[in-house]
């Protein structure tokens, strides 16, 4: 039996000894050669399948991360520096991660998705260039619907959206009305199944008659459990009257007895009857 489990042990190692060396050989190491993927997020390997490792767009070989687009290191290789953190004021970590740059001014080229490159804080990336969003109702406005965000974008100011239809700013829907998509409502929520407006808070609002029935329901509770208290303890004490009772009367007698045969006779004493009880 110890051999056995010394056998399932050895077994054991060797398989994992095997998982980390396909994971060496899968990987690659700086200088090889890749096949850049613009498409790759920042917690996924990459093409060089390290994650310490990114391939460069210009030269197609694998180099080190110059800097980090999120702070997750769940899976950060323990033998490879941490890269560092860009200043976020005025600088961003592009997609690549080879090193920091400067924020994009506003009208020029960004990458879809990195609100962060912008500079100007009201800006986003819209269209692939950076774009002040603070148009104002009633004016023309710009519509992005790449689907990398999953939903449409504008540069409408807050408050404001830009329709398909006429690519017009017009004032965001109040609670109530009618909507398709959440940046139309006010409240930037757009319910699902009704297609209105609605706050956020609408999906974990309790009534007050729920608050007025729990309440109600603790303090039943609470007096059922008194009066079970009390008719258990009056119940106890019943019973303990009733033996005390019995103990006395049986104490008397016995000391009657003992008298009686002191003096040389015996007297025959009744016993209580249930009228004397009450």
């Amino acid at each position: 039996m110890v051999r056995l489990r010394f056998r399932r042990r050895e077994l054991f190692a060797g398989g994992l000894g095997l998982l980390n060396v396909w994971k060496l050989a899968s990987s690659l190491n700086v200088g090889d050669s890749c096949i850049p993927n613009p498409n790759v997020q920042a917690h996924e390997k990459g093409p060089c399948q390290n994650y310490a490792l990114v391939c460069d767009p210009v030269s197609n070989i694998c180099k080190p991360k110059g800097c980090r687009v999120n702070e997750s290191l769940l899976e950060w290789p323990l033998e490879w520096q941490i890269p560092v953190a860009c200043n976020m004021e005025f600088e961003f970590c592009p997609d690549d991660q080879l090193k920091c740059l400067p924020k994009i001014k506003t009208g020029d080229v960004c990458s879809p998705g990195r609100d962060d490159s912008c500079l100007e804080r009201e800006s986003i990336c819209l269209n692939q260039r950076c774009i002040s969003k603070n148009v104002q109702p009633n004016q023309p406005c710009r519509l992005d619907n790449t689907t990398i965000y999953g939903v449409n974008r504008d540069d409408c100011s807050r408050g404001s959206f830009c329709p398909e239809a006429n690519l017009i700013c017009l004032a965001s829907f109040t609670n109530g009305e009618k909507c398709i998509e959440d940046r139309q409502c006010l409240s930037n929520n757009c319910h699902e199944r009704n297609r209105i407006c609605t706050d956020g808070e609408v999906y974990n609002y309790i009534p007050i008659w729920a608050y007025v029935l729990a309440g109600l329901g603790v303090l039943a509770l609470i007096f059922v459990v008194i009066l079970i208290l009390y008719f258990r303890k009056r119940r106890r004490m019943s019973e303990f009257n009733r033996a005390l009772q019995e103990r006395n009367f049986s104490q008397a007698e016995a000391k009657l007895g003992a008298l009686e045969e002191t003096n040389g006779f015996v007297t025959i004493i009744p016993e209580p009857s249930s009228q004397n009880n009450v």
